[in-house]
C-alpha cells in the first residue's frame, strides 16, 4: 500500500498455507513485502510460524475481529421458525452419510427441524439465503448449532449457543487456535458419534465472556497504539 504512511495487520491468518509453498524465485519479494509492516498481528500459532519462517518477525496474537466487536449488544429480531438446529457451513460441505445421519438423528430425538443458512445443505428441512444481520437473528434463536467454520463457531459463542464443530483440513489451524483460546476445545468433534454428547454439554459462558472482555481491551490498546490514538 504505497500511499500508506504505516501498514499494520490485525489477526491475520494464512489458513493451511506453509512458508515452503512459496516458489523460490518469489521468496525474496515476499520477504521484502512482509518487512514493510510496522506491526504484525495474527490469530493462530500456524500463522505465527509462517511469519517467523518468512522474515523472522515477531507477532502478537489477537482474536478474530468479529469476536472483539459489539455484535453481542445488537437487538435481535424475531424469526419465523421455532425449535430448530442451525446448520452453518459452505454450500453442500456437510454431505457425508455419517455427518447427515448424526445431525438428523439428534434433531429428531430433540423434536427439532434442521435449518441451513449461508450455504445450502440439500438434506436440511429448510434453507434460507439470509442477509448477514438476519443470520445473526437465526443464530440467536437457535436451540443448537452445528458448523464446520470459524465464523459459525464465533457466531455461536457470541450468542451463547450450545454448538459442535466438524473439523476440516482447510481450517484446522485457525479453528483449533480459536477454540483453544476460548477454552472450548471440547466443542470439536473427533467423530460424529460424539455429536449428542458434545451438544448436550453445558458451556461456561461466564468464563468465555471474561476472556472476550480481556481480549477486547487488548485489541483496543493495540489498534490505538498502531493508529496513533485515533480510536
Amino acid at each position: 500500500v504505497r500511499q500508506a504512511k504505516r501498514v499494520v495487520s490485525y489477526a491475520a491468518a494464512c489458513g493451511s498455507a506453509r512458508a515452503d509453498d512459496i516458489a523460490p524465485e518469489d521468496l525474496e519479494q515476499v520477504k521484502e513485502a512482509m518487512g514493510r509492516f510496522s506491526a504484525l498481528s495474527v490469530r493462530d500459532e500456524a500463522t505465527e510460524r509462517y511469519v517467523d519462517e518468512l522474515c523472522g518477525e515477531k507477532c502478537l496474537r489477537h482474536l478474530d475481529p468479529v469476536l472483539v466487536g459489539d455484535i453481542q449488544n445488537r437487538r435481535h429480531q424475531k424469526v419465523w421458525l421455532k425449535n430448530y438446529l442451525l446448520v452453518y457451513a459452505y454450500g453442500q460441505r456437510i454431505r457425508t452419510a455419517e455427518e447427515i445421519a448424526a445431525i438428523q438423528a439428534f434433531a429428531r430425538k430433540n423434536g427439532l427441524k434442521t435449518l441451513a443458512i449461508g450455504g445450502s445443505q440439500f438434506w436440511c428441512d429448510f434453507y434460507l439465503p439470509v442477509s448477514p444481520w438476519r443470520a445473526m437473528d437465526y443464530f440467536y434463536h437457535a436451540d443448537y448449532v452445528v458448523t464446520d467454520t470459524c465464523h459459525g463457531s464465533i457466531f455461536s459463542v457470541i450468542h451463547h449457543k450450545k454448538f459442535a464443530v466438524i473439523p476440516r483440513k482447510t481450517n484446522e489451524n485457525k479453528l483449533g487456535a480459536l477454540l483453544r483460546d476460548l477454552h472450548l476445545e471440547a466443542r470439536l468433534l473427533s467423530h460424529m458419534r460424539e455429536l449428542e454428547q458434545v451438544l448436550s454439554q453445558e458451556i461456561d459462558y461466564a468464563a468465555v465472556d471474561e476472556i472476550l472482555t480481556r481480549e477486547r481491551k487488548r485489541t483496543q490498546t493495540y489498534l490505538k497504539e498502531q493508529l496513533g490514538g485515533r480510536l
